[in-house]
Order: structure tokens, then C-alpha cells, then sequence
């Protein structure tokens, strides 16, 4: 599993005064790219060298406690389940700032080919292999 931490910016704010829906789905997609990096397939490379791109294709998510301007949130992401041509992303955040779990969300991302458009393929066998030491306990 990774840890990313993140701020609440003012541009993530609503009109509550708490950080927007929307915007949690985007601190997860942050740690993603971040865990990626640290794996060593940055998103160029995953397309350049592997020809493959990972879109979402099922989201869901559970929000537990709130999150306001400059609190501190700890996303931990890691991978649920690996199958053949797609993967599930497990990412679970805590507000450090007030001490509390924020929110779960699970992702489902598919394997698609950046050299054949619109094609699913099997996840390749180096980026799975880097997956797999990422496994939720």
C-alpha cells in the first residue's frame, strides 16, 4: 500500500465550507499518479513503453467524516484484486488534522491499449508484478 498526503485548498471548497465530493475522487487519482511514479511507470511510460493507459471503468465511494479548509488528509492506496486485463483499487483516507477516518473509495480500472484505441489487454506481466507488492492485506 502508499501513502500520499494532501491539503484541503480553498479551491477545493463548497459552499458548506467542506471539501467537494467530486474533489476526494481527485486526491485519489493524485496518490494514484504519486504511486505510480514510486513504482516507476509514471503515466508517459505506461503509454510510451507498455502502450497502456488504466481508465476507471466502476467508482464508488463512502464518506465518513468531513474535511475542511487545510486539513491534512492521508490517502493510502493499494490494489484489492488483480485479474487478468483489470485491477481493483482499494484507497482509504484519514483526516490527520482532526483525527478521523474521511473516506473509502474502490476503483476499478481496465487495461486498454493506447496503440489499438478501444481495446482491453492483459494487464503486462512487469506492471502486474509492481502491483502485487501493493496488495491490501
Amino acid at each position: 500500500m502508499f501513502t500520499h498526503t494532501v491539503t484541503a485548498r480553498f479551491e477545493d471548497i463548497d459552499y458548506a465550507g467542506r471539501v467537494f465530493y467530486g474533489r476526494l475522487f481527485n486526491y485519489v487519482h493524485v496518490a494514484e499518479e504519486e504511486w505510480f511514479d514510486e513504482m516507476g511507470y509514471p503515466i508517459p511510460k505506461l503509454d510510451e513503453e507498455l502502450g497502456v493507459l488504466f481508465p476507471i471503468a466502476h467508482a464508488e465511494g463512502d464518506f465518513r467524516g468531513p474535511i475542511e479548509l487545510g486539513d491534512d488528509v492521508e490517502v493510502q492506496v493499494g490494489v484489492d484484486s488483480i485479474g487478468t486485463k483489470s485491477f481493483d483499487v482499494r484507497a482509504l483516507a484519514h483526516n490527520v488534522t482532526n483525527g478521523y477516518e474521511a473516506f473509502e473509495i474502490e476503483l476499478t480500472r481496465v487495461c486498454l491499449s493506447t496503440r489499438e484505441p478501444g481495446t482491453t489487454v492483459e494487464i503486462p506481466d512487469e506492471f502486474r508484478t509492481a502491483l502485487e507488492a501493493h496488495e491490501w492485506d
